[in-house]
Parts: C-alpha cells; sequence; structure tokens
C-alpha cells in the first residue's frame, strides 16, 4: 500500500555522507515502479483492508451506539431536568468523538500485528 512512510524509507536508507539532495517523491515513486513492478506499490493491502475492517467497523458501531443512547436515553432524561433537550450538533459531536477515541483504541495494536506482517512478508 502506497503511503508517505515509503519515500520516508527511501530517503533515510540513502548513505548520510551523500551530498546530492534526497529525491522528490514523484522520483522516489517512480524508482520503486521501475526496481520492484507497479503491483508493489499495493504489497501489503490485504492485512491493511483487515485492519480498515475493524478500525472502521469499531468507529462506526461506537458513533451510533453512543448516537442513539444519548438521543434515547439522555436527552429525555436533560429535558424532564432542564427543560430542553440536547442539541442534535452536541450528540453528533460526542458520538463522533467516541467513535473517534473506540477507534484509536483498536488501531493500535492492529497498525502493529499489520506492520510485523508486512515485514515479515517482505523478509519471506
Amino acid at each position: 500500500v502506497w503511503k508517505s512512510s515509503v519515500v520516508l524509507e527511501h530517503i533515510q536508507s540513502r548513505e548520510s555522507n551523500d551530498p546530492n539532495p534526497p529525491p522528490s517523491s514523484p522520483t522516489i515513486l517512480r524508482n520503486i515502479i521501475r526496481q520492484n513492478g507497479p503491483l508493489s506499490l499495493w504489497s501489503g493491502l490485504t492485512p491493511r483492508m483487515i485492519e480498515g475492517l475493524f478500525s472502521g467497523s469499531v468507529l462506526l458501531a461506537a458513533k451510533e451506539g453512543l448516537s442513539t443512547l444519548l438521543t434515547n436515553y439522555a436527552s429525555p432524561m436533560f429535558y424532564e431536568q432542564f427543560g430542553h433537550a440536547i442539541s442534535p450538533s452536541i450528540i453528533g459531536f460526542v458520538s463522533g468523538a467516541g467513535g473517534g477515541m473506540a477507534q484509536a483504541l483498536v488501531m493500535g495494536p492492529t497498525s502493529l500485528v499489520v506492520t510485523a506482517f508486512v515485514a515479515a512478508f517482505k523478509n519471506n
């Protein structure tokens, strides 16, 4: 999967005493395609898709769960207590933030697993 980190790896792998400026991202992309073929840009796609499946699922499930909870339970209780419901904008913001936090909790470990899998695949 093409990422900016691939460019960074190629720049960092250069000799530290090389007086020439590092090549541009398009130059590095062309070199990768010449050396490894165009399909190398999609190396590691399967583990990245699995990572995306988990993180996206967690994000949407948490966001929708929080939205339902706030809309159906918290907002009516807030209305009874204070005379007005929780704003849909606040519900959306809190739900999105909660979903993002849940996604971050899942992304940490899955990113490590994906990185290890891709590295092991490159070494074989």
